[in-house]
Parts: C-alpha cells; structure tokens; sequence
C-alpha cells in the first residue's frame, strides 16, 4: 500500500526546503525602487572578511582573520521613526580567540543614520573595550554615524574627563591620567569599492576618537600624549555597508620611538543579499 504524506506536513516540508534554499550565500542585485544607504528590511544579509592590521608594521596579516555574518532580523515602528535590528555573529574558527554574537539597532532620521553609541567602540580591538569600560552608563542613546548633508565635523561624545587608565600595551607600563576623551564624526569623500568582480560608488564617514592625557612610563613622567583611533565606514546605495577601516594606532614614547596602542582591521564586503 502507497503511504502518502499528509496536507499539513507536505506544506511544512515544502516551507523548510524553501527556506533552506533562500539562505544560500550567493550575491543579489539589489531592489532600487526604493533607494537606501543602508537597506534593512528583515531578511537582508551581509558577509564580511575582517583581516588584521599589525599595530607596529601597519601591514596586514593575513594568518589573523574571521568572518561577521549580519543578519537584518527585526523592525520596531515607533511614533518618531522606525528602528532596525541587527544581529552580527563573529565566526572566528581556528584563527583566533575571539566570538560574539551582537545585536545593533540603526535608525533614520532625515539624512542621518544612527546607531547604538557602543557600535563604535568594536570588540576586536582591546583599546575601544578599554575606553568603553570607563564610558559605564554614557552608552544609553543612538548618536549619528552617518551624515549625508554633513559640511563639518559633529560631536558625538563632548570632551568629558577620566582620571587614569593603563594602556593595554605589551612589555611598556604606561599610564595614563587626567584624560580628555572626546568623539567626533565627519563626512568624507566618495570612493570606488570592489564587491568581488562589481565597482560600487560609496561614501566615506570617519568616526575619531580623541585622547589626550598626562603619561608616566613605569612610574616616570613622559609628558603628555595625544592619539586619536580612528575608523572608517563606506557605505553604498542600495548595499549599505561595504567597507571598514580600523586604522591602528602607535603612541610616541621618549628613547624608544612610537610603539603599537593598538592593531588596526580591514573589513570588506563577500556577499550578501538584498531584498
């Protein structure tokens, strides 16, 4: 006797198998009848490689990489505007010692993008933890990442002061006191980026951060140091974000030249999908 599957797990059956063959990472021309700088409609996709930046020889490297997959999973309508969701996963491997799954919201308003104050502090990187950890509850409101109309520079944290703080820097015990921290964002130029084989316009904005403070090098006076960490984000029409730059950072010290505060990251686009 023939057995037949039943209306109801025939449905479910057909469901998984087009789910499944929706996610397959292959690339997708994106929508334009709705033009965005940063498209979020539940379901979108993005793949990036994030490959390291050696504090000291500013090369990359290639043995230190991973991979974030963003996934656009969420939209909550408010009065005032909508907020979108976005959850990232690290997938690290073998490479090294580093997974996370975090969760963004991103918001327009006008031609501002917005985001949650700690986006720009990046976990990879210790010295963003290191300031973000003195930050404590200031991480409460979304700030602008991005401004399209932007002529200036815009303040996104007003210069505030910390006491002290040890920099995570291997074999130099520095210290840090009377600290002036401060962030500011600003639009830069246009820029041609590769997705693969295609060339896409996008737009650059440069997050700073500024530090200024007092330094002692295992317990004596260096004089006052000053180091900005900065990142770069490009962001495209239709695709969104294509590409980051964590630049590293170096910090002079008197008789021993500038040495490495922090390895920098490239981030680049694989694939994604747009709905």
């Amino acid at each position: 006797m023939k057995k037949f599957l039943s209306p109801v797990l025939l449905i479910s059956v057909l469901a998984i198998s087009l789910f499944l063959s929706s996610c397959k990472d292959t690339p997708t021309n994106p929508i334009t009848e709705q033009e965005s700088n940063f498209p979020s409609k539940i379901g979108n996709y993005w793949v990036y490689q994030n490959i390291l930046v050696d504090g000291t020889t500013k090369i990359e490297d290639p043995t230190q990489k991973y991979i974030d997959s963003v996934y656009a999973f969420e939209m909550v309508k408010n009065v005032a505007d909508t907020v979108y969701k976005h959850r990232t996963v690290i997938d690290v491997k073998n490479e090294m010692s580093l997974n996370a799954t975090v969760i963004t919201s991103f918001k327009y308003q006008g031609d501002k993008l917005y985001a949650d104050f700690s986006y720009i502090f990046p976990s990879q990187v210790s010295m963003f933890n290191t300031m973000k950890s003195f930050m404590g509850s200031t991480l409460t409101n979304m700030i602008i990442i991005a401004d399209y109309k932007a002529v200036m520079p815009w303040v996104i944290l007003p210069e505030m002061t910390l006491d002290s703080i040890s920099l995570p820097m291997s074999g130099v015990a520095v210290k840090l006191s009377k600290i002036r921290y401060s962030i500011t964002g600003a639009k830069g130029l246009n820029s041609s980026i590769n997705i693969g084989a295609k060339t896409v316009n996008a737009t650059e904005f440069i997050i700073t951060h500024s530090i200024k403070a007092n330094a002692n090098m295992n317990g004596i006076p260096i004089g006052e140091l000053s180091v900005n960490l900065v990142i770069k984000s490009y962001y495209a029409k239709n695709y969104g974000l294509v590409k980051k730059v964590l630049e590293p950072a170096s910090v002079p010290i008197p008789l021993m030249g500038n040495i490495a505060l922090t390895d920098g990251y490239n981030t680049t686009l694989l694939r994604y999908s747009i709905k």
